[in-house]
């Protein structure tokens, strides 16, 4: 039986040793074993030379790869791994690589956020670029940013490293951090996160919008709505548009009475009010006015539940919200119309895709629902 090795491999001998690096002195050089959970010989006990030609065999062939791997480095590159072995080398290009992708995804990220990464198109963000590394709870996506951390964090307490370290004998020393409200507990990244990071106050729709069943794009579009950061005919300024153009003239692409906005499309509008009202009955909630700022306040009422009908409500408000922006670009740019059936069926048929995935508790609710949706009764159910 034998022990295969990064380096060479060896006969097993009796002491059964815990996973690791060894050195393992042979009479000539020491030798390094990496072994896994493995019996492996001894130290002291010489080799034999079958096993002493397997390792010489390894590092000639370990030093060509080596420098296989130097000649098409650049020239910095090799100044700084010249020394390192094929292992070693491996592992420091892995760490290069994996922080030089961290810093072009997030130029990547940036450059796509902002409508950089077209030539010929330059855009403005919907969001501030600071904003969306705040916690969803606090209006962001919950992203975050690792540029230039904690070198340009350590900026903000440029007096810490001047503080000299208390000499304890006999005495077991900790490190504890103090919060802004004065507490104490002990010391983690993310205590430090949290408090030097930038800050948004708590807002009570996020639940609505982030919920564990969610459909990206729908709760990303909603996530705009709710910030007031979709380009509507009420944010547009005279330069947005050309000086030909009268702000004042402009009127929503389906009720041709009032200029979109926010409020006025989700769900004011006569046409999107109605769409609201062919798709809530789906979800139970026949009783909550097409007004966005009741929507929301219905939500947030029940926002603690996990029910199936606030799961299947929060669905349907997302959806509905997504379709009807996207049935209004249609109209405006693209010259194409669907009419109010057409936009009930494109929600109901998204929202019973998702609801194949789920696993319903067996209760007499899901069942009236179940049939609501025209799917089969039993359908993924659990428990009696």
């Amino acid at each position: 039986m034998t022990v295969t090795t990064s380096r060479y491999v060896v006969p097993t001998g009796s002491t059964i040793v815990p996973a690791g690096r060894y050195v393992v002195p042979t009479g000539k050089d020491n030798v390094i074993v990496s072994t896994g959970r493995t019996k492996v010989i001894p130290a002291g006990q010489v080799l034999p030379q079958q096993a002493l030609n397997v390792h010489a065999n390894l590092v000639k062939t370990s030093k060509e790869i080596a420098c296989l791997m130097l000649m098409y480095m650049t020239q910095e590159l090799q100044k700084d791994l010249e020394h390192f072995g094929v292992y070693e080398m491996l592992q420091e290009l892995k760490t290069m690589f994996s922080q030089q992708a961290e810093q072009e995804l997030l130029q990547t990220v940036r450059a796509f956020y902002t409508c950089n990464w077209i030539p010929t198109k330059r855009g403005k963000a919907k969001v501030a670029w600071e904003d969306i590394f705040l916690p969803k709870r606090e209006g962001g996506l919950g992203i975050r940013s690792l540029e230039n951390w904690p070198l340009s964090w350590l900026a903000k307490a440029p007096n810490l490293a001047l503080i000299a370290a208390p000499i304890l004998v006999n005495s077991h020393d900790c490190i504890q951090w103090r919060d802004i409200n004065g507490n104490m507990a002990e010391f983690s990244v993310k205590l430090v996160w949290e408090a030097l990071r930038p800050c948004g106050a708590k807002l009570l729709w996020y639940k609505t919008v982030w919920f564990a069943h969610y459909i990206p794009h729908h709760a990303f579009h909603l996530w705009l709505v709710m910030r007031r950061s979709l380009k509507m005919q009420d944010k547009l300024r005279p330069w947005d548009v050309g000086p030909s153009i009268d702000l004042n003239t402009l009127r929503c692409v389906f009720c041709q009475h009032y200029m979109d906005s926010h409020e006025h499309l989700f769900f004011e509008c006569s046409y999107a009010s109605k769409v609201w009202n062919l798709v809530r009955i789906y979800a139970e909630i026949d009783t909550v006015r097409s007004l966005l700022h009741e929507i929301i306040a219905w939500f947030q009422t029940v926002t603690h539940k996990r029910t199936v009908h606030v799961i299947v409500g929060k669905l349907i408000f997302t959806a509905a919200s997504y379709f009807i922006w996207c049935e209004r670009n249609n109209r405006l740019f693209k010259g194409t119309r669907r009419s109010l059936e057409e936009i009930r069926d494109l929600i109901i048929m998204t929202v019973r895709l998702k609801l194949v995935s789920f696993r319903f508790k067996n209760t007499s609710r899901v069942t009236r629902l179940l049939t609501l949706w025209k799917m089969p009764s039993n359908f993924n159910l659990y428990g009696d």
